[in-house]
């Protein structure tokens, strides 16, 4: 597993989760999306990104996950 971190959404009610697969800041990944109502879970998946750059994750798609 590489990174993970938990934003919590007000708009949503909800905790997001992003999880990588592992590498580096320039290596392709996968990632995956999860969602609670609480910080200790259950964690749904909502999305999966099959070999996203994590440069490319954190500039484009947080923001659209917040708008939903």
């Amino acid at each position: 597993m590489g990174c993970v971190t938990v934003t919590y959404n007000p708009v949503r009610k909800k905790y997001l989760m992003c999880v990588t697969d592992g590498g580096d800041t320039a290596s392709r990944m996968n990632t995956y999306l999860l969602e609670a109502d609480r910080l200790d879970g259950d964690w749904k998946i909502i999305a999966y990104l099959k070999g996203v750059r994590n440069a490319d994750l954190l500039r484009e798609h947080p923001l659209e996950i917040h708008r939903q």
